[in-house]
Protein backbone atom coordinates (compact mmCIF):
# COMPACT_ATOMS: atom_id res chain seq x y z
CA UNK A 1 0.00 0.00 0.00
CA UNK A 2 1.23 3.06 -1.00
CA UNK A 3 1.61 5.84 2.26
CA UNK A 4 1.50 8.73 0.14
CA UNK A 5 -1.81 8.18 -1.38
CA UNK A 6 -3.46 6.85 2.13
CA UNK A 7 -1.85 10.33 3.98
CA UNK A 8 -4.02 12.06 0.83
CA UNK A 9 -6.91 10.49 0.81
CA UNK A 10 -6.78 11.14 4.83
CA UNK A 11 -6.63 14.77 4.35
CA UNK A 12 -8.87 15.37 1.62
CA UNK A 13 -11.80 13.12 2.76
CA UNK A 14 -11.41 13.45 6.81
CA UNK A 15 -9.16 16.42 7.47
CA UNK A 16 -10.05 18.94 4.54
CA UNK A 17 -13.66 18.88 4.80
CA UNK A 18 -13.53 19.49 9.37
CA UNK A 19 -10.84 22.32 8.16
CA UNK A 20 -13.12 23.68 6.07
CA UNK A 21 -16.51 23.96 8.19
CA UNK A 22 -13.98 25.50 11.25
CA UNK A 23 -12.44 27.97 8.21
CA UNK A 24 -16.64 29.11 7.63
CA UNK A 25 -16.97 29.46 11.37
CA UNK A 26 -14.43 31.85 11.85
CA UNK A 27 -14.93 33.74 8.17
CA UNK A 28 -18.42 34.47 9.60
CA UNK A 29 -17.11 35.75 12.51
CA UNK A 30 -15.19 38.26 10.62
CA UNK A 31 -16.52 42.33 10.75
CA UNK A 32 -15.86 45.60 8.38
CA UNK A 33 -17.59 48.68 8.54
CA UNK A 34 -20.18 49.85 5.81
CA UNK A 35 -17.25 52.20 3.79
CA UNK A 36 -15.11 49.39 3.36
CA UNK A 37 -18.41 47.04 1.89
CA UNK A 38 -19.24 49.86 -0.17
CA UNK A 39 -14.90 50.03 -1.91
CA UNK A 40 -15.39 46.72 -2.29
CA UNK A 41 -18.50 46.82 -4.02
CA UNK A 42 -17.20 49.82 -5.87
CA UNK A 43 -14.43 47.91 -6.76
CA UNK A 44 -16.06 45.32 -8.38
CA UNK A 45 -18.77 46.78 -9.74
CA UNK A 46 -16.72 47.13 -13.28
CA UNK A 47 -17.67 44.70 -15.83
CA UNK A 48 -13.66 43.27 -16.26
CA UNK A 49 -11.61 42.87 -13.16
CA UNK A 50 -8.14 41.67 -12.57
CA UNK A 51 -7.13 41.56 -8.71
CA UNK A 52 -3.56 40.96 -7.86
CA UNK A 53 -2.68 40.23 -4.39
CA UNK A 54 0.06 38.34 -2.01
CA UNK A 55 -0.26 34.71 -1.58
CA UNK A 56 -0.53 34.91 2.38
CA UNK A 57 -3.29 37.01 1.77
CA UNK A 58 -5.36 33.99 0.44
CA UNK A 59 -7.76 33.56 3.70
CA UNK A 60 -8.55 36.93 4.74
CA UNK A 61 -9.36 37.67 1.28
CA UNK A 62 -12.02 34.37 1.18
CA UNK A 63 -14.18 37.35 3.27
CA UNK A 64 -14.50 39.16 -0.17
CA UNK A 65 -16.04 36.51 -1.48
CA UNK A 66 -19.51 36.70 -0.07
CA UNK A 67 -19.57 40.19 -0.96
CA UNK A 68 -19.15 39.64 -4.59
CA UNK A 69 -21.62 36.25 -4.76
CA UNK A 70 -24.18 39.27 -3.34
CA UNK A 71 -23.46 41.37 -6.38
CA UNK A 72 -24.02 38.31 -8.48
CA UNK A 73 -20.53 37.35 -9.59
CA UNK A 74 -17.56 34.69 -8.75
CA UNK A 75 -14.08 35.23 -7.85
CA UNK A 76 -11.70 32.97 -10.06
CA UNK A 77 -8.44 31.38 -9.06
CA UNK A 78 -5.73 29.45 -11.04
CA UNK A 79 -4.53 25.82 -9.45
CA UNK A 80 -2.31 23.30 -10.31
CA UNK A 81 -3.06 20.38 -12.05
CA UNK A 82 -1.39 18.41 -8.91
CA UNK A 83 -2.51 16.52 -6.19
CA UNK A 84 -2.19 19.73 -3.79
CA UNK A 85 -4.27 21.61 -6.40
CA UNK A 86 -6.86 19.40 -6.09
CA UNK A 87 -7.15 20.10 -2.42
CA UNK A 88 -7.30 23.86 -3.48
CA UNK A 89 -10.22 23.01 -5.74
CA UNK A 90 -12.07 21.43 -2.94
CA UNK A 91 -11.45 24.33 -0.49
CA UNK A 92 -12.25 26.82 -2.54
CA UNK A 93 -15.39 25.50 -4.43
CA UNK A 94 -16.70 25.31 -1.29
CA UNK A 95 -16.64 29.24 -0.80
CA UNK A 96 -18.20 29.74 -3.82
CA UNK A 97 -14.86 30.56 -6.00
CA UNK A 98 -14.52 29.48 -9.40
CA UNK A 99 -11.20 28.12 -10.93
CA UNK A 100 -9.47 27.03 -13.72
CA UNK A 101 -6.45 24.90 -14.20
CA UNK A 102 -2.68 25.93 -14.75
CA UNK A 103 0.42 26.12 -13.78
CA UNK A 104 4.07 27.72 -14.95
CA UNK A 105 4.84 24.54 -16.85
CA UNK A 106 3.12 22.69 -19.25
CA UNK A 107 -0.40 23.86 -18.65
CA UNK A 108 0.59 27.87 -18.69
CA UNK A 109 -1.13 28.43 -21.70
CA UNK A 110 -4.48 26.77 -21.17
CA UNK A 111 -5.01 28.18 -17.51
CA UNK A 112 -4.16 31.58 -19.11
CA UNK A 113 -6.70 31.42 -21.90
CA UNK A 114 -9.40 30.12 -19.34
CA UNK A 115 -8.91 33.04 -16.95
CA UNK A 116 -9.33 35.54 -19.81
CA UNK A 117 -12.23 33.90 -20.91
CA UNK A 118 -13.78 33.40 -17.07
CA UNK A 119 -12.82 37.48 -16.83
CA UNK A 120 -14.66 38.29 -20.47
CA UNK A 121 -17.92 36.65 -18.83
CA UNK A 122 -17.90 38.35 -16.20
CA UNK A 123 -15.73 36.65 -12.98
CA UNK A 124 -13.36 38.40 -11.17
CA UNK A 125 -9.81 37.35 -11.54
CA UNK A 126 -7.95 36.64 -8.42
CA UNK A 127 -4.10 35.95 -9.09
CA UNK A 128 -1.39 35.52 -6.40
CA UNK A 129 2.01 36.64 -8.97
CA UNK A 130 4.03 35.75 -5.89
CA UNK A 131 2.84 32.59 -5.57
CA UNK A 132 3.02 29.22 -5.77
CA UNK A 133 6.24 28.94 -3.91
CA UNK A 134 7.65 32.56 -3.83
CA UNK A 135 9.97 33.92 -3.38
CA UNK A 136 7.83 36.44 -0.80
CA UNK A 137 6.41 40.30 -2.89
CA UNK A 138 8.56 38.92 -6.29
CA UNK A 139 5.52 38.75 -8.91
CA UNK A 140 6.46 35.97 -11.67
CA UNK A 141 6.70 36.67 -14.93
CA UNK A 142 3.89 36.51 -17.82
CA UNK A 143 0.58 37.04 -15.66
CA UNK A 144 0.71 40.49 -16.31
CA UNK A 145 0.28 39.98 -20.20
CA UNK A 146 -3.49 37.84 -19.22
CA UNK A 147 -4.58 41.58 -18.17
CA UNK A 148 -4.77 43.24 -21.95
CA UNK A 149 -6.12 40.26 -23.09
CA UNK A 150 -8.89 40.51 -21.35
CA UNK A 151 -9.68 44.07 -21.88
CA UNK A 152 -9.87 44.25 -17.62
CA UNK A 153 -8.59 46.89 -15.40
CA UNK A 154 -6.03 45.69 -12.92
CA UNK A 155 -6.11 46.67 -9.54
CA UNK A 156 -3.58 45.46 -6.47
CA UNK A 157 -5.97 44.12 -3.58
CA UNK A 158 -4.81 43.86 0.26
CA UNK A 159 -6.48 42.90 2.86
CA UNK A 160 -5.91 43.54 6.97
CA UNK A 161 -6.56 42.57 10.44
CA UNK A 162 -4.73 43.94 13.86
CA UNK A 163 -4.70 40.42 15.71
CA UNK A 164 -4.07 37.21 13.22
CA UNK A 165 -1.99 33.95 13.25
CA UNK A 166 0.92 33.74 11.23
CA UNK A 167 2.12 30.85 9.91
CA UNK A 168 5.44 30.00 9.65
CA UNK A 169 5.55 29.37 5.87
CA UNK A 170 7.35 30.78 2.71
CA UNK A 171 4.17 33.48 2.30
CA UNK A 172 3.80 34.07 5.57
CA UNK A 173 0.30 33.30 5.80
CA UNK A 174 -2.10 34.53 8.11
CA UNK A 175 -5.43 33.79 9.48
CA UNK A 176 -7.51 36.72 11.31
CA UNK A 177 -8.46 35.76 14.70
CA UNK A 178 -12.47 34.90 15.23
CA UNK A 179 -14.13 38.29 15.04
CA UNK A 180 -11.44 40.21 13.63
CA UNK A 181 -11.99 43.90 12.11
CA UNK A 182 -10.74 43.27 8.66
CA UNK A 183 -9.57 46.17 6.35
CA UNK A 184 -9.42 46.04 2.81
CA UNK A 185 -7.50 48.20 0.69
CA UNK A 186 -7.49 48.82 -3.32
CA UNK A 187 -5.75 50.83 -5.78
CA UNK A 188 -5.55 50.48 -9.51
CA UNK A 189 -2.43 49.46 -11.27
CA UNK A 190 -2.11 51.56 -14.75
CA UNK A 191 0.85 49.95 -17.04
CA UNK A 192 1.58 49.76 -20.46
CA UNK A 193 1.99 46.35 -22.04
CA UNK A 194 5.69 45.58 -21.81
CA UNK A 195 7.12 45.20 -25.17
CA UNK A 196 10.72 43.33 -23.96
CA UNK A 197 12.44 41.68 -20.98
CA UNK A 198 13.64 44.62 -19.69
CA UNK A 199 10.55 46.26 -19.43
CA UNK A 200 8.63 43.59 -17.98
CA UNK A 201 11.32 43.18 -15.66
CA UNK A 202 11.30 47.27 -14.43
CA UNK A 203 6.91 46.42 -14.35
CA UNK A 204 7.24 43.66 -11.97
CA UNK A 205 9.42 45.58 -9.67
CA UNK A 206 6.90 48.29 -9.59
CA UNK A 207 4.36 45.91 -9.12
CA UNK A 208 6.05 44.31 -5.68
CA UNK A 209 6.49 47.76 -4.50
CA UNK A 210 2.87 47.85 -4.90
CA UNK A 211 1.75 45.16 -3.43
CA UNK A 212 3.84 46.10 -0.36
CA UNK A 213 2.51 49.83 -0.28
CA UNK A 214 -0.79 48.70 -0.62
CA UNK A 215 0.10 45.79 2.09
CA UNK A 216 1.46 48.38 4.67
CA UNK A 217 -1.48 50.87 4.61
CA UNK A 218 -3.61 48.38 6.63
CA UNK A 219 -0.90 46.94 8.88
CA UNK A 220 -0.83 43.37 6.68
CA UNK A 221 0.60 40.86 9.33
CA UNK A 222 2.74 39.75 5.92
CA UNK A 223 4.56 42.83 5.50
CA UNK A 224 4.89 44.48 9.23
CA UNK A 225 8.67 43.06 9.39
CA UNK A 226 9.31 44.53 6.05
CA UNK A 227 10.50 47.80 4.60
CA UNK A 228 8.55 49.27 1.83
CA UNK A 229 11.39 47.55 -0.62
CA UNK A 230 10.33 44.72 0.97
CA UNK A 231 13.77 44.14 3.04
CA UNK A 232 13.85 42.53 6.33
CA UNK A 233 13.99 45.36 8.81
CA UNK A 234 13.62 42.51 12.00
Amino acid sequence: MNWRHVRFNLIEWTLLPIGILLLKAILATYRFDQATRTRVEQTIGDPRVFAVTLHGMSIGLLALSHIVREKGKRLVVMTSPSRDGRLMDKIVSRFGINYVKGSSRSKSIEGARGIIDAVRAGDIAMITPDGPRGPLFVPKKGFIRMVPASDAKLRVIAVGARHALTFGSWDRLFLPLPFSFLQFNFRDFHFDEPQTEDEETELLERMKKELIAVAREVDCPITRPYDADGNQVE
